[in-house]
């Protein structure tokens, strides 16, 4: 039998998956200034492999895909950011 959505539940995980997800970049501004850049995305990859190994782990499949997937992906999106950041002059901590 199939489950009934549960919009609500839904919610309050998503908003907990975010609220975590981007508390976990933050860490990396507790460094000094001069290694906090570099700081910020050693503790946003150590992050992105932690969520690809969850969600290997919760898939019931075998680790090393899909971390690398999460990993490449969430690299492939900061170094946009971080691009159009410096066109703009706004990137760095």
């Amino acid at each position: 039998a199939a489950s009934k959505a549960q919009p609500l539940q839904a919610a309050f995980a998503s908003a907990a998956a975010f609220l975590v997800g981007g508390a976990i970049p933050f860490l990396g501004t507790l460094w000094p200034a001069e290694v906090r850049v570099p700081a910020i995305w050693m503790v946003s990859i150590g992050g992105l492999v932690v969520a690809g190994a969850a969600a290997a782990f919760a898939a019931g499949c075998g680790f090393l895909r899909p971390t690398l997937r999460v990993v490449i992906g969430g690299s492939l999106a900061m170094l946009v950011t971080y691009g159009v950041g410096s066109l703009f002059g706004v990137a760095g901590v």
